[in-house]
């Protein structure tokens, strides 16, 4: 009995979760590859997951140092590196807003807010309740964001005739 309570517990911390810190996340991931034999084309099809409202924590920047490897050798002068930034975000979605099918992919990437982040590493917690997503952004790449667009145009057309000649 006390397991039943506990999970629903954390069904409503999600819900409460979603309430307040909720937003829309677009999660992408290669479906296909197909490639033409006449020029080697290489086209991919891609499969996009709509999201209504993810639990987006807040993110964390950190700075990180990559050399050459001469930098490990004992006697020899350092002679390249870089510091770069990384951005870092977790995020916790709810079972029920994915297809009961879907699965999250290390492979896959997400958009939120025109910012593209790649899906690090994709836990489900015990008793499928929900997954945990670390993203890091991919600064500088273009999101690859698929956009649905309804247009809907209302017009109004009169015909009448003038004779006041």
């Amino acid at each position: 009995m006390a397991r039943i309570n506990s999970l629903g517990y954390i069904r409503e911390l999600l819900y409460e979760l979603k309430k307040d810190y909720g937003y829309p996340l677009d999660v992408y991931t290669n479906a296909t590859y197909t490639v033409d034999p006449k020029n080697g084309a290489r086209t991919t099809t891609r499969t996009v997951v709509r999201i209504k409202k993810a639990i987006l924590l807040p993110s964390t920047l950190s700075r990180k140092f990559a050399y050459e490897h001469s930098f490990l050798a004992a006697n020899r002068p350092f002679s390249y590196g870089a510091q770069y930034d990384i951005n870092t975000r977790i995020v916790i979605v709810d079972v029920n807003d994915v297809p009961k099918d879907f699965e999250f992919i290390v492979d896959g990437s997400t958009v939120f807010e025109s910012r593209r982040y790649q899906i690090k590493s994709a836990e489900r917690f015990d008793h499928r309740l929900a997954y945990l997503l670390t993203l890091v952004e991919t600064v500088g790449e273009v999101p690859q964001q698929i956009l649905e667009c309804n247009v809907f145009q209302d017009f109004n057309i009169q015909q009448g005739t003038d004779n006041d000649q």
